[in-house]
């Protein structure tokens, strides 16, 4: 586990699944490859960490890519991320209360990981076919 912030926040179990807004840029390029780019997991600017939401039981995953159209949706287990050195801290915003931060150092063997490791929640259009 990477440096643990994850686990002071009570709600942030191992189990707790997050998820990841994947722009149409980073859908699968090659024939025969189902996952994003790896690109589509380094950190969202040189000063904000990758957000990712926190999916809530019962929540509806295209809630998340409302504003987003044309966006897939990939999820992860907070365990999975902290194998990867990744802890995730909540960072509650005002149109998104369940936004949250994954913050560690993404490099690119981290971020080839991470595109290996995720699932598809909403498939990009063009794989829905």
């Amino acid at each position: 586990m990477a440096g643990g912030a994850s686990r002071h926040d009570e709600q942030l179990r191992p189990e707790t699944v997050v998820w990841r807004r994947i722009p149409p840029r980073h859908f699968p390029k090659k024939p025969g490859v189902e996952r994003p780019d790896s690109p589509a997991f380094d950190d969202d600017s040189d000063v904000e960490p990758m957000s990712v939401v926190i999916a809530r039981e019962g929540r509806d995953p295209f809630e998340v890519l409302v504003g987003h159209d044309g966006f897939g949706l990939v999820e992860f287990t907070i365990a999975e991320l902290e194998a990867a050195g990744q802890d995730v801290v909540r960072d509650p915003l005002t149109e998104e209360l369940d936004h949250a931060l994954v913050v560690g150092s993404k490099t690119l063997a981290t971020r080839r990981h991470l595109a290996k490791t995720c699932r598809w929640v909403v498939r990009p259009f063009s794989q829905q076919a």
